[in-house]
């Protein structure tokens, strides 16, 4: 397994979590824990947690699809950076040729909500679970919620059986 890089750079930019490798539960778990107790170790309540639930989500939704999938080289790139007062989560992964249309609907549909529509959307899923499994899930709501919906995504094609998937989620460390 490929070693965590966390680097601080004392320029513009403080903050640089980087990792590209096999996404296993061991991994899953170094991240987190570099996350919490390094890069996320000065912010405290409201914001760490955003912070790390965001991470959370946009890796376990990854982690899922693999083993949906049956992938054993599931592959993921992951950064974490601070510029002025904004952290950037980026996850990078394959994804199926076959599977891009119905995600890509899905994103498209719930990054197109608003604030309201978001919370009561995010209130069905809590109230509903079994309506819920079968569309996004509450995990990525609540990255939207915590990044006030500036979230992003985009397909680049990689053979013509994979596309690569990014997704990056934008949080402002200053409200």
């Amino acid at each position: 397994m490929k070693e965590l890089q966390t680097e601080f750079i004392q320029s513009t930019n403080p903050l640089r979590v980087y990792y590209e490798g096999e996404l296993q539960d061991k991994t899953a778990f170094a991240i987190f824990d570099a996350l919490e107790t390094v890069a996320f170790k000065n912010e405290t309540g409201g914001l760490k947690r955003k912070l790390l639930v965001t991470c959370i989500e946009l890796l376990q939704n990854v982690q899922n699809y693999y083993r949906k999938k049956n992938w054993t080289d599931s592959k993921i790139k992951l950064c974490v950076t601070l510029e002025e007062s904004t952290v950037l989560i980026a996850v990078e992964n394959e994804l199926s040729v076959n599977d891009r249309p119905e995600l890509e609907k899905n994103l498209n549909e719930i990054c197109r909500l608003n604030e309201t529509e978001l919370k009561e959307s995010i209130k069905r899923k809590l109230h509903d679970p079994v309506r819920a499994a079968h569309s996004a899930g509450i995990g990525l709501l609540e990255v939207l919620q915590f990044s006030n919906r500036n979230v992003d995504f985009s397909f680049a094609e990689k053979t013509k059986e994979k596309f690569l998937f990014r997704i990056e989620a934008k949080i402002n460390t200053k409200q």
